[in-house]
């Protein structure tokens, strides 16, 4: 069985990843990245593994 969980947050702007760091510890233990090739391979992404790294995720 699988079991998914839509998140009741979307955060929207320049500099929201360091925001939403708190919320993203609310959410569970692991995270699925959902993206297209560009973004896969951007900045924005390494960021975003990098925070989730440190939070444990």
């Amino acid at each position: 069985m699988s079991h998914f969980v839509v998140p009741n947050h979307i955060v929207v702007g320049k500099g929201v990843l360091n925001e939403a760091a708190p919320l993203l510890k609310e959410m569970g233990r692991k995270a699925f990245i959902v993206t297209g090739r560009h973004i896969a391979v951007s900045n924005m992404m390494k960021k975003l593994t990098a925070l989730l790294d440190e939070e444990g995720r």
